[in-house]
Parts: C-alpha cells; structure tokens; sequence
C-alpha cells in the first residue's frame, strides 16, 4: 500500500497540476517556469525528488518478492502421542500431558529457494535507474540551462536524501 500511495499520489500531482493548476488540492504548488513556458513542479512529491513516483513503483516490486521470504522453509510438528480425533497441531493442543511442538525449520533447500524471487526487485531497480538516466538527458536537451537550475532546487532523483 505504502508504495502504491507514494505512486498514484505522484502521479495524480502531476496530473492535476498539468490540467489544471488552479485546482484547491494542486494550487498551493510551488513551481519554477522555464524559458520554453513549461512548469517544473519543486514542492509537493516532486520537490523531494525528480523521479519520485518511481520510487513508489519500486516499494511496489517488493511486494511480489517478500512473501517468498520463507521459501525453503518447512513447518514441522512433533509430539509425544499421535494426533486424535478433534485436535490439531496448529492449535496448540495438549496430547497426554504433552503440548505440540510446531517449529519453523529450513527445508533442503537451505534458503536458496528464495533468492531467484527476489531477482525481480533488482532487475527492477535497475530498468528504474536507467530509465531515469535517459529521462535526465532527454530533460536536459528539452529544458537546457533550466534543467540545471531544477536539479540544484531538487537534487534528489529518485530516493530522497540518497540517490
């Protein structure tokens, strides 16, 4: 959701400014005109960084990855009696004066089976990189000196106070 929220909130920024710079939710924006007419937004989400909104797509790639965290993992129960009618391991019930034992232990595969899961996250960190590598040349021949002074009133590009 946190991702999600940096994302659309971005964005929709954005976009209202665009449309409509007057509008009540946008108007409070501050924003330095550049020589061609355009409005680059430094204030808002996109005073904290250029590329902000990647950010947020970014926190969101995460989401497919971290459930994978106990890939290669197994739950084990154990106890002193076999199991009866009526009563299961995962309640914690007592078997002969004996609680269930259920513990977390790793499976063959040792951890291994998580880390290609995760490879997602970094080759998504990396196509975000350098898209906002062409994004920043493409802004510079566009907007020129201004670019310059942009980048001096928000010099994050995509992680605040980072990167």
């Amino acid at each position: 959701g946190f991702g999600y929220y940096i994302f659309r909130g971005a964005n929709n920024e954005k976009n209202r400014f665009r449309t409509n710079p007057k509008d009540p939710k946008v108007a409070h924006l501050k924003y330095m005109e550049t020589a061609s007419g355009s409005k680059l937004l430094i204030s808002g989400w996109w005073g904290t960084a250029r590329h902000i909104n990647y950010l947020g797509d970014w926190i969101m790639a995460w989401s497919y990855c971290l459930p994978t965290a106990i890939a290669g993992y197994i739950i084990k129960q154990s106890s002193p009696a076999p199991i009866s009618k009526g009563q299961s391991p995962a309640d914690g019930s007592i078997i002969g004066g004996a609680p269930i034992k259920t513990e977390v232990v790793q499976g063959e595969a040792r951890g291994w089976g998580m880390l290609i899961t995760y490879f997602y996250v970094f080759y998504f960190a990396v196509l975000l990189i350098h898209r906002e590598m062409r994004d920043e040349e493409k802004c510079m021949r566009k907007y020129g000196k201004d670019w310059e002074k942009y980048k001096k009133r928000v010099p994050w590009r995509i992680l605040p106070g980072v990167y």
